[in-house]
């Protein structure tokens, strides 16, 4: 599994002192925030990371009724996010989407290594490149492999974004993964089975500039309810990284929906935040309202 820690001196360690690289564009000097493009009635890209996700979790407070972040009704589903920085106004977290139809959804969510304004300053040369794709057909897979080769030519050769992509057919009751480098998501069934899916199937974006990332398929349905996060609410929460025991029996006991899921598991986070000093911190909750009526009636199938 290639779960990255954010240290400078790894990804150089990696590739050797002589590894091409090319330099880090100059920083556009507007805001970063929300990158919305429309087609037609439903295609839309939105991105949010460093001060707009800020102002996002600007509103929630800590307890398990705090209000939480953002959401929004994406045809067949439904989607909630909140960012956390490690004690400054920018952070490396940032997480997109496209709604595709009423029933496709395209979700990605990163990490820049680093913290805060550090990993801030890596972000508008990706997100440039995540815009410059956002209208590409190809599947996760292929869009991790575009996206790492220009971090390769883009960024400097000690540093890195892990990412992953995730593609939700409502329709066909399919969600594809590809993970580069990052932390796997939880998926809670409609029949209350919960299991780590899309483990990292190659290394973090920027460190080699050949590589492959493998599309994993696995089953949806209506009331499935799916958790993406960054490497900070991990490291706050769990003692396992790998097996993520203390986050499945959260999301297991947490009441039905994704609101209620994400207001649970936000709880534990702040808890948990006291005590130590936090990363930058990503959540999104995702709850599938409708599926295809072809779906199989079972708890988790990885489709081959």
């Amino acid at each position: 599994m290639f779960l990255a820690r954010k240290r400078p001196e790894a990804r150089a360690a990696m590739r050797g002192e002589n590894g091409k690289c090319g330099s880090l564009p100059r920083l556009a000097s507007r805001r970063a925030g929300h990158i919305e493009r429309t087609t037609g009635e439903v295609r839309r890209w939105h991105t949010a990371c460093t001060e707009m996700a800020m102002h996002f979790s600007a509103h929630t407070s800590i307890g398990g009724s705090a209000p939480i972040g953002p959401r929004f009704q994406l045809g067949a589903f439904r989607l909630f996010a909140e960012s956390r920085f490690a004690g400054e106004r920018v952070g490396g977290d940032f997480y997109a989407f496209e709604q595709r139809d009423s029933k496709r959804l395209v979700i990605v969510i990163g990490d820049a290594c680093g913290r805060g304004s550090e990993a801030a300053r890596l972000l508008p040369s990706f997100l440039t490149c995540l815009e410059d794709l956002s209208h590409s057909t190809a599947g996760p897979g292929r869009l991790l492999e575009e996206l790492n080769r220009r971090a390769v030519d883009n960024m400097p050769s000690d540093r890195f974004v892990t990412g992953a992509i995730y593609e939700l057919d409502a329709g066909a009751g399919t969600l594809t993964i590809a993970n580069a480098g990052h932390v796997p998501a939880i998926l809670r069934s409609a029949r209350g089975s919960v299991n780590v899916i899309g483990e990292a199937s190659g290394p973090p974006l920027g460190v080699f500039g050949n590589c492959k990332y493998a599309d994993q398929r696995y089953r949806i349905r209506k009331d499935d309810v799916v958790v993406f996060m960054t490497d900070g609410i991990l490291e706050v929460v769990e003692t396992d990284l790998t097996k993520m025991p203390i986050l499945r029996r959260l999301i297991a006991n947490a009441p039905p929906g994704s609101p209620a899921v994400h207001r649970f598991l936000m709880a534990s986070v702040d808890d948990n935040a006291r005590h130590r000093r936090a990363d930058d911190m990503t959540l999104l909750s995702l709850e599938v309202l409708s599926a295809g009526a072809s779906t199989p009636s079972i708890d988790l199938e990885r489709v081959v």
